[in-house]
Parts: structure tokens; C-alpha cells; sequence
């Protein structure tokens, strides 16, 4: 992502102002990250600085073949910020997440897939067309339950087995009393396409 003066609003409404600080920077890709609905990046050239960060703040990333990820603080004097190192070291492990920050090496569209950093990669010039794909493919799913399952599975990268499958339950049984549960157990046994209301 290059720099520029202004940043989109996450939920793609107007333009606002570059944070004004590291803490300000991070804040926002961190609830970017904690937001329940689904969000999914598109990257298509090279991506450093926040950029990296705020892709892997999404749940989904659909980039260009001709993408290219590089986290180049370390060539300046710092370490990535907005929970670069921490969120890289979930996605890639302890020893390529070293590699990735204190070589500053570049990863191409391909490697990165292979490490888990993107979802899919797509002809150049078509990951706008393949995030929205994605995002046409999860519309399919109830709402509630991927809300729920997002917030469960980004928990338990922090907490012991035993918690995270009482958040499996708890979830659970939460999701079973709602209506789209009820909608979707009747849509897969009358074989029709479920109708989601998010409640």
C-alpha cells in the first residue's frame, strides 16, 4: 500500500486523515481486526509499511500474482508497528516471522500463499474481481455464525485448549438459539437456499 495523505474508512465511506501516530495507527487496524463482520483485502503490487499490517488484520487476503509483501522497518531503524510482528508470528511462525522482519525479504505472490499470508491469488489486474468473489461465496454462509466463529478462532490463538473449546460451546449455544439457526435447519432439510436475517 503506498503512502498517501488520507486512508478510506474500513467501511469504504469517505476519506479521512493518516493517524497522526504509531499508537493512533495501531488502534485502527486492531479494531479493524476485532470487527465482526468479515473484511477482506485485495492487494495487487508491492505492499510495505501499514500496508502488510493491515492486511494481515483481515480475515481474508486475495492478491495479484504480481503482488509482493516486504516489511522494510528494519532499514530505517525500527520494527513493524500495528501488530506486524505479533500477527506475523501467528500466520508464518517464530523462525520465518524472523526472516520476514530482520532481512526485510521480499515475498512474492505464490510463497506468500504457501505461507498462509493470502487466500487466493489472482491474475494481475483481477483482485478487486476475486476479493468480491470471496465476498459473494461467504454471503451464502449465516451471518451470526461467522461473526461468532471469527471471534472464537481470533481468541484462540491467545488462550489454553481447555478455553478455547468452552468458547466452542459457549458460542454454540448461543448460535442455537438464534433465528437463522432455525432458518438454516429447515433450509437443508426442505434441500432450498436458507434465508439469513442476521438475528
Amino acid at each position: 500500500m503506498r503512502r498517501s495523505d488520507e486512508l478510506r474508512t474500513p467501511a469504504g465511506g469517505g476519506r479521512r486523515r493518516r493517524p497522526d501516530s504509531d499508537a493512533e495507527s495501531a488502534a485502527e487496524v486492531q479494531l479493524l481486526e476485532r470487527r465482526h463482520a468479515r473484511r477482506n483485502a485485495r492487494r495487487s503490487g508491492p505492499d510495505s509499511d501499514c500496508g502488510f499490517e493491515l492486511a494481515l488484520s483481515c480475515d481474508f487476503r486475495v492478491i495479484a500474482a504480481n503482488a509482493r509483501f516486504v516489511m522494510p522497518e528494519a532499514k530505517v531503524g525500527l520494527i513493524p508497528g500495528s501488530g506486524g510482528c505479533s500477527r506475523l508470528v501467528h500466520y508464518v511462525g517464530l523462525g520465518r516471522a524472523k526472516e520476514l522482519v530482520m532481512l526485510s525479504r521480499n515475498v512474492s505472490a505464490d510463497d506468500a500463499k504457501a505461507m498462509g499470508l493470502a487466500t487466493e491469488v489472482a491474475p494481475e489486474g483481477e483482485a478487486v474481481a476475486g476479493a468480491l468473489e470471496l465476498a459473494e461465496e461467504l454471503s451464502a454462509f449465516a451471518p451470526l455464525a461467522l461473526g461468532m466463529a471469527k471471534i472464537v478462532l481470533n481468541t484462540c490463538t491467545d488462550v489454553d485448549h481447555e478455553t478455547g473449546r468452552r468458547l466452542e460451546r459457549l458460542g454454540q449455544s448461543v448460535l442455537k438459539t438464534t433465528s437463522d439457526h432455525a432458518e438454516g435447519a429447515s433450509a437443508f432439510l426442505e434441500r432450498r437456499t436458507p434465508d439469513w436475517q442476521g438475528r
